[in-house]
């Protein structure tokens, strides 16, 4: 399977190259392949190389320019990049298995471990300001690669490769949350420099809350090594101290019971380990427990540890297990059958309620982040995490995740389209569809937006210097507000999944139109490959009819207009058109 694997991605390669017509030699695709499998340090069977591709591409829909940098430092080729990341591999079961591995083998840590940082990035957070430091640390790493693998500066255990990259992985994972408010300190963009980064990892490593923290403090210290490249030979510490014969031992009393007509003194040892005793060739009388070891110790234990048998029995308890079942399947049925009387949707109460709130938070300068937050939260159906990476962009060439702001004034927001299908390039009958889509931006939030920017045209959308102090606040005021009108419904979780509940309540349009729209994967999704050939006039007059059946239901209950437009049917401009048509793939119907 090594051997036929590699095979099978060539193969794969060289049809691309035919399909769109770049003339390059089988040599040189092979020369360009081994050349990127020997950078990123890929092991000779390929496992989980799928999984670089699959960093590859987030990075590019996060920033087409962080993209092209990270292909450049592992020394990847366009046309291979494109070639996995359009199409489709044809691989046999055992074959893809491999391919798509996104775990590490016994001993990868040690031997490869750059290779393992990259196919464990699905673990780590994906956000900009995480993508970026990535990125960051990638370039680095090949500036000091020489220094890293020094056998002069390893330690007992291992090279100072495989400490950094494996201390630099656990740190970047999701569940590290302790280290979340300090990572969007340490860099700006992907292009800071060494010295840079090593002074803010300095003063973060200074904060109380790393004091107790012994194991997050290990790896910022070995990041300031990484970054400052001042690395030292390890040292053998002499450990002080008693002589060991001379300590002590300690040894853990054993379980006994007394023996049943015996003086106080004898009792049976009970062992240690459980065993099920075979009951076949015993007499009914013999109902004595068997003592094979006998003590005299008028000081032993008769009592056995409570504790050892309970966390068993507690996993195999049927009454337990009945428990545990009974609550997951609650709410399972309660998440896929959301009702319109569901006290997570918000009822058109709550809505006027936070329509003025919000309006009035744009009208003040010190709440008007707030204000911008709350409305993309609510259109846009994302969460506050996922907000902030959204950037600003004016140029189409520069397109990223976030808002177009064109030369008229006028917003547009601009998502990737994620195929969760891709076709193979051996099919016929394909048609052209775009790998991102445009969509119109209510007026009123891009003039809001447009007055926060204060002539900034590039950057992140909202741009604070402590992104979880802006979401305690709105958390904090969302609560008071609910509080004071006598209603506890509006919170952070309510306001981002109005959309999603709302149209599993009603059942409006298909849940695909939010998806294409603006990336918002909701379990009800269907596939997207059998969507992606719907025209932008029909997607936003799904997305019109959507939220007119919200304001249809706001004056059935309140007999006002709603008081704002929170989507516009409105022409799209010429450089959509130009969009479609340079950045299109192949697509089965």
């Amino acid at each position: 399977m090594t051997g036929m694997l590699k095979v099978k991605l060539l193969e794969h390669i060289e049809l691309y190259c035919k399909g769109v017509n770049l003339e390059i030699s089988i040599e040189d695709i092979k020369s360009d392949f081994d050349d990127f499998t020997s950078r990123i340090s890929a092991p000779e069977d390929l496992s989980g190389l799928s999984q670089v591709f699959l960093l590859l591409k987030r990075m590019n829909d996060a920033s087409q320019k962080l993209g092209e940098f990270t292909k450049s430092e592992l020394c990847l080729p366009e046309y291979i990049y494109y070639a996995f990341n359009e199409y489709g591999v044809e691989l046999d079961a055992s074959s893809r298995e491999s391919f798509n591995r996104s775990t590490y083998k016994n001993g990868w840590c040690n031997e490869i471990p750059f290779y393992v940082l990259l196919i464990k990035s699905y673990e780590y957070k994906q956000d900009s300001k995480s993508l970026n430091l990535l990125a960051n640390f990638i370039g680095n790493y090949f500036k000091t690669i020489h220094t890293l693998i020094d056998p002069e500066l390893a330690t007992s255990s291992s090279t100072r490769e495989a400490e950094v990259c494996n201390k630099f992985r656990l740190l970047m994972k999701k569940s590290n949350i302790a280290f979340e408010p300090d990572k969007d300190k340490i860099l700006t963009n992907y292009l800071d420099s060494a010295s840079s980064i090593a002074s803010k990892l300095e003063s973060i490593i200074n904060n109380d809350i790393y004091t107790n923290n012994v194991t997050d403090r290990g790896y910022l210290n070995t990041l300031i090594h990484f970054y400052k490249n001042d690395w030292q030979p390890a040292r053998l510490y002499k450990r002080g101290g008693r002589y060991r014969g001379s300590i002590a031992k300690w040894y853990k009393k054993p379980n006994t019971l007394p023996i049943t007509g015996a003086v106080d003194n004898l009792s049976v040892l009970i062992p240690s380990l459980n065993f099920l005793s075979d009951t076949e060739g015993l007499n009914p009388e013999d109902s004595e427990v068997q003592m094979p070891f006998v003590i005299d110790n008028n000081e032993s234990n008769t009592e056995r540890d409570k504790t050892e048998h309970q966390s068993i029995e507690m996993i195999f308890s049927p009454a337990s297990k009945k428990k545990k079942q009974i609550d997951i399947t609650r709410n399972v049925h309660r998440a896929h059958n959301i009702a319109y009387q569901d006290t997570r949707l918000l009822k058109a109460p709550e809505l006027g309620l936070l329509f003025d709130t919000l309006n009035k938070y744009g009208r003040s300068d010190k709440n008007i982040e707030l204000a911008i937050l709350g409305w993309l939260m609510f259109l846009l159906g994302k969460t506050l995490h996922e907000i902030e990476s959204l950037q600003i962009f004016n140029k189409i060439d520069d397109k990223t995740r976030g808002l177009f702001l064109d030369g008229n004034g006028r917003g547009w927001w601009y998502f990737p389209i994620t195929q969760t299908a891709k076709p193979t390039i051996k099919k016929v009958g394909l048609i052209k569809t775009a790998n991102g889509v445009f969509t119109a931006c209510p007026t009123f939030l891009t003039d809001l937006i447009i007055k926060y920017l204060k002539g900034r045209k590039e950057g992140l959308l909202i741009n604070v210097d402590s992104f979880a102090a802006l979401e305690s606040s709105l958390a904090k005021k969302l609560k008071k507000l609910s509080d004071i009108a006598y209603s506890g419904r509006l919170s952070i979780n309510r306001i981002s999944n109005f959309i999603g509940n709302y149209i599993n309540a009603t059942g409006v349009i298909d849940p695909i139109y939010i998806d294409f729209s603006y990336d918002v994967k909701m379990y009800s999704t269907r596939v997207s490959r059998s969507y992606s050939n719907i025209d932008d006039v029909t997607r936003c007059e799904r997305l019109f009819e959507f939220w007119q059946e919200v304001e249809s239901d706001y004056y059935d209950y309140c007999k006002e207009k709603f008081p704002i437009k929170l989507f516009e049917l409105v022409d799209f401009p010429a450089f959509t058109r130009q969009f479609l048509t340079q950045n299109s793939t192949l697509l089965q119907t």
